[in-house]
């Protein structure tokens, strides 16, 4: 064989493999960081998502120490804070979906006990910090998330 024809493949064979090289290169690290900003901004909106309706429980549960279901004005904070419950149950994880409904269940279930001293209800909150369970598995869903990034 000719050595110009052997000099002819052997640069037509390095461009095609370093263009090959660079396209893959270039894809991937495009790839990745697509894929990072994504799950990112997911974060970020479960933050903002767990914020609201942390905010919404706890209006509610404050209200509940010294009033029943009956009282008409905090039916659409109820349903706000349903409504909440149903966006956690479209992206959450099962443990934070889990905890969230026994959360929305232990703000009826507040409802429904007699008015409270500011004493009684610290006491109550003391033996049982509806809260607790929540921030716990969406601290562990963040940390798994993260753990992605």
């Amino acid at each position: 064989m000719d050595s110009s024809i052997i000099a002819a493949f052997s640069a037509i064979l390095g461009t095609t493999v370093g263009g090959l090289t660079t396209f893959a290169t270039t894809f991937l690290t495009q790839r990745y960081a697509m894929r990072r900003d994504i799950l990112a901004k997911d974060v970020a909106n479960r933050e903002q998502l767990y914020s609201e309706f942390l905010k919404e429980v706890g209006n509610l549960y404050f209200d509940s120490v010294n009033r029943t279901l009956d009282d008409t004005s905090q039916q659409a904070s109820l349903m706000r804070m349903y409504s909440l419950v149903g966006r956690v149950r479209m992206i959450s994880s099962e443990a934070v979906l889990t905890s969230a409904e026994k959360l929305a269940e232990d703000i009826i279930e507040s409802y429904k006990r007699p008015p409270m001293s500011f004493q009684e209800f610290q006491q109550s909150w003391e033996a049982s910090n509806p809260w607790h369970e929540f921030t716990k598995a969406c601290r562990a869903e963040r940390q798994s998330m993260l753990g992605r990034l």
